[in-house]
Parts: C-alpha cells; structure tokens; sequence
C-alpha cells in the first residue's frame, strides 16, 4: 500500500487474484468508482477492495453482474430512503434466493461425490485392471455405475450384460 493508503490498479489486481483489466471491467460496469490522481490514475482503497472480492466471490457462484450492479446502483438511483430500502431489500431477497439454489446444487452434488468415494473404496486391493474387461463380472462395478458421479470414470455401457 502507498503512504496514503491506496493501492495501484496493479497492486489491487494481484490482491484480489485477478488481471488489471478485470478492475476496468468492473469499474465500466458500474460496480465501483476508484479514486483517481490529478493525473487519472486509479487509486484502490480497502473498502473497494472489500467490495471486489465480494463482487468476485459472488460472480464467481454465477450471480449474473447485471444484478450485482442494479444493486451496486440502488441507493444512488432512488428518491428516498424508504425507496432505496425496499428496492435494496428486494434485491438482497432476490440474491439470497439465488444463493440458496446454489447452495442446495452444491449440496446435491456434495453427496454424489460422496457416495461415489464410498463406493469406490470397495475396489481397494483390487488386482484385476480397471478396464471394460477386468471389471465386467465384478459386483461393486454394477453398483458404482448406479452414482451420478462415477459417470466421471466409469461408463455405463463398460458393464452392459455383466
């Protein structure tokens, strides 16, 4: 950080894990306005950084930027506080339900993979090849095709008539 406390739109990059040009994307789409120098220069402060990592984190799950911004946008965009309260409150109820979808998708696929690594376990000290062949007539091998997640490395017609 510089003497004043800000950070360069490089320094600011290489905090949060992102590319310079991801800032100016950012700032273009209306989701903050870093101070500037006399000469132009973008100046990041630790709120804005803050903000950044929550707008990454947050992109990151999907939330389309669109709705990042009309949130970013509320409070300036209204006539009133009560306005800007209830459009604000909408919009957090409206993240939160999305949120939530995620959440339960990630928890579904949590258990697939669980079940999977269970399954699988039971091919431990296995000395057959994990080929079509080596594995057609064995009786974990029908059940770890029954996992969603096993789809990733076993396919279903490997065991077709076993």
């Amino acid at each position: 950080m510089a003497d004043d406390g800000l950070l360069s739109i490089g320094r600011a990059a290489a905090w949060l894990g992102v590319a310079p040009s991801a800032l100016r994307y950012y700032e273009t789409e209306g989701l903050l306005t870093p101070q500037r120098t006399d000469k132009g220069t973008r100046r990041y402060r630790p709120a804005d950084l803050d903000r950044l990592a929550l707008v990454r984190g947050l992109a990151d799950l999907g939330v389309p930027l669109v709705k990042l911004r009309d949130l970013a946008e509320s409070r300036q965009t209204s006539q009133s506080g009560d306005e800007a309260g209830r459009r604000v409150a909408a919009l957090f109820d409206d993240l939160q339900r999305d949120l939530e979808i995620k959440m339960a998708e990630c928890r579904r696929l949590s258990e697939q993979v669980a079940e999977a690594r269970e399954r699988v376990a039971a091919c431990f000290g296995c000395d057959r090849p994990p080929t079509p062949q080596g594995c057609r007539h064995c009786p974990t091998a029908s059940q770890l095709t029954r996992t969603a997640a096993m789809g990733l490395v076993w396919e279903s017609e490997d065991f077709q008539g076993s």
